[in-house]
């Protein structure tokens, strides 16, 4: 077995807490798996750097199912001066890798074989002792996990039971079919009393999911992160698990996203997002990275958890163009690490919080930024940051906050549209309690595009406006109730917004709105004609 190389504090890489950060900027920026966890395992105890954090990164970018086996070691016997952030972010490490590695099965409805009722009913009722056994322990592992102090820890933990829990649902309910299998309205009601037969089985891991994300989501909300492979497939968990629950009527079954991807395991990514000059967010974390939530007016709306097509046209931010070390280890670390790592304070200069706004914007740095008399274009970032954070968490006090820091910049026509846009997400419905509780009737004031219309109708013509209308569009999709979105008329007016925007907006964002344009002319119902009653002529 090979020996990890271990870190000597007066070698001259480590000599320094700058020169430990470069080293680490560049074991970061490996080109390989391999060769990032053999650089970052040799920077252990190196100076400037807190006790057990290079650990905890190293089990953060390795397979999940590795990591226990390195963060447990350090867990057995703590280094002097751990701090108890990092402990718990070790032990969540170790807690999803056990997580990740629990597989519960159950035998699957084989409708190859021809069952009858009674063979269904039966099988649903058998219960193996291989699953008896790993339902226990996913039982008292996400009893450990739910319990867990608020921690970035809790949050990694609970995001791996969250999607194992919801593995194991689509396990319990799987079908089994050939190719000359006919799928007919006979065989939908066998699976049909198959999944009623199991209901006891698979309800306690939908409520054990639910709760493991809700404490995920909150938990990533606070930490101020906005690209993170474990954030990015939260909806994706919840997208999955909507056919198993009716929590609330807030569930949009007649979504106006396109269909989804399954479910897939997902990776650590290596390189880091970094947002398109056209102010598009390029999804790499995962193949099927690019779902969103179950609900119309976060999927019309969010910009991290949804397809790009369905974003909102914003001012993009100035190209990052990281220099220093500092600058490159905000576009590198994750967002919990860079609150602990980077001096708070650099986020008052703009090339470093440019970089920054690529990850997250940790909590520490968010306080720095309430300085007062920054420079115009530092308020700027953090007024897109904090957007930007709103969207991805549906936090109104993340909006107001943006909107607050917009209004006090000199006027112009890209902070109009800024405006315009945050005004309208105004007063949004909280997201974890939509779960919980339908938000119907919507906030007084969610969805006030009176600042968007007044762009678009501006004479002469605003040089925002397609961008206007093209927000002013996917908020009135969002907001409308079901009966509105599913008329005809509404329809041919939203048609008519999107092709208007299409001829104002550059590629690729006029393909788009021509997309959505042909999208809702598509699904207009015609009118039904009256039947004529025997007798009348005309």
């Amino acid at each position: 077995m090979r020996r990890t190389p271990s870190a000597d504090a007066s070698a001259p890489a480590c000599a320094t807490r700058q020169k430990t950060l470069a080293a680490l900027a560049a074991a970061l920026s490996a080109p390989s798996a391999s060769e990032r966890g053999a650089k970052l395992a040799a920077l252990e105890g190196c100076a400037g750097l807190p006790a057990g954090v290079v650990r905890a990164l190293r089990a953060e970018l390795a397979p999940p199912a590795c990591a226990e086996a390195l963060v447990v070691p350090m867990l057995a016997a703590p280094p002097q001066g751990m701090s108890r952030a990092i402990y718990l972010t070790l032990y969540g490490h170790a807690l999803a890798s056990r997580v990740s590695r629990v597989a519960p099965h159950l035998p699957p409805l084989d409708l190859r074989a021809s069952p009858t009722r009674e063979d269904v009913t039966r099988l649903a009722q058998t219960l193996t002792p291989e699953w008896e056994a790993q339902k226990a322990l996913l039982d008292e592992l996400g009893a450990q996990v739910l319990s867990m102090p608020a921690s970035y820890g809790r949050t990694i933990a609970a995001s791996a039971l969250a999607e194992v829990s919801l593995t194991t649902v689509n396990h319990v309910l799987m079908l089994v079919a050939g190719p000359s299998t006919k799928l007919g309205r006979a065989e939908m009601a066998l699976f049909n009393a198959y999944s009623l037969g199991r209901y006891a089985v698979y309800k306690p891991l939908v409520d054990q999911a639910v709760r493991a994300y809700l404490v995920s989501f909150r938990d990533f909300a606070a930490l101020g992160v906005l690209d993170d492979y474990r954030a990015n497939r939260g909806g994706i968990i919840m997208r999955e698990m909507q056919p198993h629950c009716l929590m609330s009527t807030f569930f949009d079954t007649y979504s106006v996203l396109m269909s989804y991807p399954p479910l897939r395991k997902a990776t650590p990514p290596s390189p880091p997002r970094r947002i398109a000059p056209d102010g598009t967010f390029p999804r790499r974390s995962s193949p099927a990275g690019t779902l969103s939530p179950p609900f119309r007016w976060i999927s019309s709306l969010a910009l991290n958890t949804m397809p790009p097509e369905l974003a909102l046209k914003l001012p993009p931010p100035p190209p990052a163009s990281p220099g220093s070390t500092n600058e490159r280890l905000a576009g590198l670390l994750p967002t919990f690490y860079a609150g602990l790592l980077l001096e708070p304070s650099l986020a008052r200069q703009p090339a470093f919080l440019r970089a920054l706004m690529d990850k997250g914007l940790p909590a520490p740095h968010r306080a720095a930024l309430e300085a007062a008399d920054l420079p115009a274009d530092v308020v700027w970032l953090h007024a897109q940051a904090r957007l930007l954070l709103g969207l991805q968490w549906m936090r109104a006090s993340d909006i107001e906050r943006a909107i607050s820091l917009a209004s006090s910049l000199p006027r112009s026509h890209k902070v109009d549209l800024f405006l315009a846009t945050a005004t309208a997400l105004r007063h949004a419905p909280d997201y974890p309690k939509a779960w919980m509780h339908d938000p119907r009737p919507l906030p007084a004031g969610f969805g006030d595009t009176r600042a968007l219309a007044a762009i678009v109708e501006a004479v002469p013509k605003a040089p925002y406006a397609g961008e206007a209308l093209y927000n002013l569009a996917l908020v009135k999709e969002a907001v409308s109730s079901m009966d509105i979105l599913e008329s005809p008329a509404f329809k041919q007016e939203q048609s008519k917004r999107y092709r208007d925007a299409a001829t104002l907006l550059p590629d690729p964002w006029r393909q788009k709105a021509l997309e959505r344009a042909y999208n809702a002319e598509r699904f207009v119902k015609p009118t039904p004609r009256k039947r004529k009653e025997k007798g009348i002529l005309f």
